[in-house]
């Protein structure tokens, strides 16, 4: 007996005439999941309702005998779960585990079984002098931008089209107690005896202003040419890490009644997670303060100068001796340079010039992939990554190929709503000696859930563990990157 039954057009046919099975469409997470089975237990009921946020989803519809990743989840909300999972539960359930367990009620047994968190709380620290260490991120920042005597490398812009009647007054004190409630927005990074460490300022030192350009004069294409200029001049003026405040806001008005409103924070204070942060607390900000209401946005528990201090005193060699021996593993005799080949010299310093190529997928062919995807139990992010290893592969006539990918890194809830740089690196590392696709896929599943189960380690101390030669001309461990 069929588990599901779906209607389809008409069969897909091969070039022979015959029914292509594979190109048939996947069930829908509600198929996969058969008929409602409700939670059983305490930690069920509760799991289905983390689950529930995280899918944007209603509770009531969430099945015991759910998959998290055929009902919409995927890498970044697995993130998320795990946190949450370790906030709600106190337990230390790992990414890998969550991959691997086929059900919602099956993952809530792994929670019973499980032992506490291994690594403490991230707690507030007193500050007297406003002085604090700095993460191995944000270390490895402050020693490019060091070398290279002030970059824009690490901008990270966002730009909104804004129409209506947009109060650009209160974007300032909007900003200004944004930039308040984190203090890494205000935070300069100094050197004191060869010893570099970042300094948190009162806002009483702080001087913060919306900088402001009119094209309304101008129309159509010369117009948007003017925006346009504006933007990427912007982008590419770097911040002074030793005074500036690390996010710039900038308002170009286009006619009376829109423009474009430019957010530019540096990575050191930032990262992807925290311009969505920015940009939802300004918007609720915003609106709470057009209202004239007080902002609504709970107090922040710890800060990102709490996260390094953490990270400092705990993630250190002997409480990740075990994640370090993976990375020594897996990353053994690395190439020290992919083999694609090049039609110029590689130059002697790494140069960030570049272009950008656009192209999409069908809706038709992203079906397909979703349904190759479902059949070995991927994800479609570690799918297109073994299809782009395999690309890689056949153009560089390597059977080793190594490409990076950054993740969240925000394994504890509390460090869900601060802004700062908490992403790391992972490498992925894949061998392309495989009797077939499915050994393949396999395999590729294999590298990405060891990596989520060792991303713990900052991508600063593989390097430095594995020795790896430094060099001005490319970037250590990989020079291709994945992002999704």
């Amino acid at each position: 007996v069929p588990g599901n039954v779906i209607v389809v057009a008409q069969w897909p046919l091969t070039p022979n005439g015959k029914i292509d099975k594979k190109a048939l469409p996947a069930p829908d997470a509600t198929a996969l999941q058969g008929a409602y089975v409700a939670p059983s237990g305490e930690t069920a009921v509760t799991l289905a309702g983390i689950w529930a946020d995280l899918l944007g989803t209603d509770v009531a519809s969430v099945s015991a005998t759910a998959n998290f990743f055929s009902s919409g989840g995927h890498s970044l909300l697995t993130t998320r779960l795990v946190a949450a999972i370790r906030r709600e539960f106190g337990a230390d359930i790992s990414v890998q585990r969550v991959f691997e367990q086929e059900t919602l009620q099956g993952l809530a047994g792994e929670i019973e079984a499980s032992q506490a968190v291994g690594l403490p709380a991230i707690v507030a620290q007193a500050r007297p002098d406003g002085r604090a260490v700095m993460s191995y991120s944000q270390q490895r920042l402050w020693f490019i931008d060091k070398l290279q005597g002030g970059t824009p490398e690490y901008n990270m812009p966002v730009a909104f089209h804004v129409e209506g009647a947009f109060d650009r007054a209160l974007v300032g004190e909007v900003f200004s107690a944004i930039i308040a409630r984190h203090e890494v927005l205000r935070t300069v990074y100094e050197e004191e005896d060869g010893q570099a460490y970042q300094r948190i300022r009162d806002m009483e030192e702080v001087s913060f202003s919306v900088a402001e350009s009119d094209v309304s004069h101008l129309t159509g294409e010369t117009q948007a040419a003017a925006v346009e200029a504006y933007v990427v001049a912007e982008m590419q003026r770097a911040f002074d890490l030793r005074t500036d405040v690390m996010v710039r806001v900038s308002y170009i008005h286009t006619s009376a009644s829109s423009g474009v409103l430019l957010f530019n924070m540096h990575h050191i204070a930032s990262d992807g997670w925290s311009v969505e942060v920015l940009t939802q607390e300004f918007f609720t900000l915003y609106d709470a303060y057009s209202q004239g209401k007080p902002g609504p946005l709970s107090p922040l528990a710890i800060q990102y100068a709490d996260f390094a201090q953490w990270q400092q005193t705990h993630v250190n060699e002997a409480q990740l001796a075990g994640q370090l021996a993976y990375w020594e593993t897996q990353l053994a005799d690395v190439p020290v340079v992919h083999s694609l080949p090049l039609d110029k010299a590689r130059g002697q310093v790494k140069q960030s010039r570049g272009a950008m190529v656009r192209g999409e997928l069908d809706a038709s062919t992203v079906a397909k992939l979703t349904a190759v995807a479902g059949e070995h139990q991927l994800t479609p992010f570690m799918l297109l990554h073994g299809a782009l290893a395999l690309l890689l592969s056949r153009h560089s006539g390597s059977d080793d190929i190594v490409i990076g990918t950054p993740v969240a890194n925000r394994l504890q809830a509390e460090l869900a709503p601060l802004i700062g740089y908490f992403v790391n690196t992972l490498v992925l590392r894949t061998d392309m000696q495989h009797a077939d696709v499915a050994g393949y896929l396999a395999h590729v599943r294999a590298v990405h859930l060891g990596a989520q189960s060792h991303q713990d380690v900052p991508f600063e101390q593989v390097v430095e563990r594995l020795k790896v030669p430094r060099s001005q001309a490319h970037s250590p461990l990989f020079q291709i990157m994945l992002t999704m």
